[in-house]
């Protein structure tokens, strides 16, 4: 029988399962990050993050594009 491992979240303490012996059950794995947010996740944190946290610093990293992305195209011309 696969045995999971409880960790704790580096970012919020939250306790979760981790399942990187079974990773198409992972919790992580249904959370879809950009290349900037995967560069970034990278550089800071050394282990696992809870899904919260990674759907979290995904939006933070997004939004900001995804804002200057909407200005652009309701900016008069």
């Amino acid at each position: 029988m696969i045995k999971h491992e409880v960790k704790y979240c580096p970012r919020c303490q939250s306790e979760f399962e981790c399942k990187s012996n079974s990773i198409t059950r992972c919790q992580c794995q249904d959370i879809m990050i950009s290349n900037k947010t995967a560069e970034f996740l990278q550089l800071t944190y050394h282990d696992c993050l809870c899904s919260s946290c990674l759907q979290r610093i995904e939006s933070e990293h997004t939004a900001p594009e995804q804002l200057r992305k909407l200005k652009s195209l309701v900016a008069p011309r």
